[in-house]
């Protein structure tokens, strides 16, 4: 198995064979634990305006995300795993729409299976990808706004490669590494507690929590991805 670490919106156009694109802070954190409570499936997208649009077309759906790290207005939520823990999600359709991973999965959407990734799945997608053994393994690292490489990704993806050739990273180093990575600096400032949440670190860095894949299973009329969970 060749597996390839790629970066940014550069990185995920040229992604192929059994691809993920990694969103630690905090898009695809947000995802699973959307999913670990019965989302019926999250739909990510990277235009504003066409998040509106399928959220008014899918009725009881919700609709979270941001811009600047901060909710959008009318939203049901902003991108903190701490407040979408609060939503009621069960078996209900999330449209969510960030400007960094949604932008990467965006650009990587030719690939032939797509799996989004977090810490908090990835001992799931290494089982994952151990019992594929596809030929081409894509770990795409999105960076903030998918245009600046961002350590916490890269890292995920390192986790996630080290493992599956056999030597593993320790989970506690990991967690000690990320909260040294620049972007994790925003948790710990209190004047950022109504978008950025000390608790959103520690569910961001709670790896292996999910014990599913995040997979594309449906495509929509408008080309969009449904991602569900899926056992692994």
């Amino acid at each position: 198995m060749e597996i390839r670490i790629l970066q940014m919106l550069e990185g995920a156009k040229r992604a192929c064979g059994l691809t993920v694109v990694i969103d630690v802070f905090r898009a695809f954190t947000c995802a699973s634990l959307l999913l670990e409570r019965g989302a019926a499936g999250i739909i990510p997208v990277s235009s504003l305006e066409r998040a509106k649009a399928l959220h008014a077309e899918l009725p009881g759906s919700l609709l979270v995300g941001e811009r600047g790290g901060r909710i959008v207005p009318g939203f049901d939520s902003g991108n903190s795993p701490h407040q979408i823990m609060s939503l009621d999600v069960k078996d209900r359709l999330v449209v969510q729409t960030t400007s960094g991973g949604t932008r990467c999965l965006e650009a990587a959407i030719s690939a032939p299976e797509l799996l989004l990734g977090s810490f908090t799945t990835a001992d799931a997608i290494i089982r994952y990808v151990r019992a594929k053994q596809p030929g081409v393994l894509s770990l795409v690292a999105s960076g903030t706004r998918a245009e600046i490489s961002a350590p916490e990704d890269l890292l995920c993806a390192t986790f996630i490669e080290f493992a599956l050739e056999d030597h593993p990273l320790e989970v506690h180093g990991v967690v000690d590494t990320l909260h040294l990575v620049p972007g994790a600096a925003r948790f710990f400032d209190p004047a950022n507690a109504s978008w950025a949440p000390v608790q959103d670190f520690w569910l961001c860095a709670d790896v292996g929590r999910c014990p599913f894949v995040m997979r594309a299973e449906k495509r929509l009329p408008g080309g969009e991805l449904v991602f569900r969970a899926v056992p692994a």
